[in-house]
């Protein structure tokens, strides 16, 4: 209904924060999903179910017109079970299928009390070269913006 209420509000489209530990990241990052449902981890789509049930909605109610981005994860870093940029381009194959209009990829990682230890790591990083490379292999497909370290 947000999605709605800022079509009413005149937004020119939505953008869903499926990242950083947020709610849809939950499903989608094996580090924070243990289900054992139809949103577990068997496979990347049960893992994205959830985040495609909402672009869906999203589109079902404010129509096929109205842009829907997805904000997700590309890598998450220092996490055993974090997403990996191979899962990152799975999902965002899958939210391409769903109808999602633009993909808006980040990273996150290095655990929740980094900053009290290492501040210049957390701060500072120096961005992964090689997910920048992997999101532009492909020519066609939706838009990808991809948010890097900034210094």
């Amino acid at each position: 209904r947000g999605a709605e209420r800022a079509q009413k509000a005149d937004f020119d489209g939505v953008e869903l924060h499926a990242c950083h530990t947020d709610l849809i990241n939950t499903f989608l990052s094996r580090t924070w999903n243990k289900r054992q449902d139809a949103y577990g981890c068997q496979d990347l789509k049960s893992r994205a179910r959830f985040m495609v049930e909402i672009v869906q909605a999203i589109k079902e109610r404010a129509g096929q017109d109205f842009p829907v981005c997805v904000r997700i994860n590309g890598v998450e870093y220092g996490q055993g079970e974090g997403i990996t940029s191979e899962e990152s381009q799975g999902f965002a194959q899958i939210l391409q299928e769903a109808g999602a209009d633009a993909i808006h990829v980040t990273g996150y990682g290095y655990g929740d009390y980094a900053t009290l230890m290492l501040p210049e790591l957390v701060f500072y990083p120096e961005p992964p070269k090689p997910l920048a490379e992997r999101l532009n292999q492909k020519d066609k497909g939706v838009l990808v913006p991809a948010a890097a370290a900034i210094k």
